[in-house]
């Protein structure tokens, strides 16, 4: 009988002991108290769910992913350190059409894919693997009158500071001769220009190092 007090009375003190020490770690984290009431714990959740919600805005901010992987899937967010807006393919996408005649229309698709190469802790700059696609082709009605899409793709490395981005500065131009002209000039080094008069479209690509590429259509 005396062994079996004894042992209650060690359990009742480890009891209280455990007691005190989760509410001193409970008293360093306010949003978890008076968690007995679900109104309470929903709250603490929210409040914990906001903050990490916050903590993957900064780190996709300052662009601290993994060397070496695409984004947007190393984050939640889908934005690059400096703000550069990614859609779903993990790439940012412009895009120039032009009327071309009454039944088709020139299309010129650019897609700006960025991968992480390394990430400078200390000045906030992250330089990044730029790969850029542009694709030529034109909708027509019917379609059969279209001609056939083709694409062309250049590799470059662009260093992304906090506070800046990749977009593009555009122009239109109506020239003297009624030629429409219109340009993307991109940040990392890639421009696009579409020129198009007397039905015919010209395309020119020149990449960030100065390559050139240049389509027509048709």
């Amino acid at each position: 009988m005396a062994k079996s007090k004894r042992s209650a009375t060690k359990t009742r003190s480890k009891l209280k002991t455990r007691a005190k020490k989760t509410a001193k770690k409970n008293a360093r984290r306010p949003e978890l108290e008076r968690v007995g009431d679900g109104r309470d714990a929903s709250a603490a959740h929210a409040m914990l769910a906001t903050r990490i919600a916050d903590l993957e805005e900064s780190v996709s901010k300052l662009g601290l992913a993994t060397i070496g992987t695409p984004l947007p899937f190393v984050v939640a967010s889908v934005r690059l350190s400096g703000g550069v807006r990614l859609n779903a393919a993990g790439a940012r996408a412009d895009e120039i059409t032009h009327t071309r005649t009454d039944k088709c229309r020139t299309k010129v698709s650019v897609s700006v894919r960025y991968t992480v190469a390394s990430h400078d802790g200390t000045t906030h700059c992250t330089t990044y693997t730029v790969v850029t696609t542009v694709t030529v082709g034109e909708d027509c009605s019917p379609a059969s009158d279209g001609v056939e899409d083709k694409s062309t793709s250049h590799t470059s490395t662009f260093v992304l500071c906090q506070g800046k981005d990749d977009d593009p500065k555009t122009g239109k131009t109506r020239g003297f001769g009624g030629e429409e002209i219109e340009t993307l000039t991109y940040p990392h080094g890639t421009r696009v220009r579409v020129e198009t008069n007397d039905g015919k479209s010209t395309v020119t690509i020149t990449f960030a190092d100065g390559e050139t590429q240049t389509a027509s259509v048709p």
